[in-house]
């Protein structure tokens, strides 16, 4: 994240905001940061264009959920 930072006259920044009285006219400090760092922001998901990514990736083959379930048990847990 770059941060900016630099030693000012505080009677320059009037133009942008309100200088604290015990401020004016000294040099102060500024550090200016940006509101969010761009490489931490998640990107938004379209959920509806991710599921039509992955929808018919396993071809049906015309099998109750009920067939599917009985199937993998068969295959992966030893069960009849």
């Amino acid at each position: 994240m770059e941060v900016l930072r630099e030693i000012i006259n505080s009677d320059r920044l009037k133009t942008l905001f309100a200088v604290p009285k015990s401020m004016e006219n000294m040099d102060v400090e500024v550090i200016v940061l940006p509101l969010a760092d761009k490489r931490k922001q998640k990107k938004e998901v379209d959920v509806e264009a991710a599921l039509k990514k992955i929808t018919g990736i396993i071809p049906d083959e015309g099998m109750s959920l009920d067939d599917y379930r009985n199937e993998r048990l068969g295959k992966y847990a030893g069960i009849d």
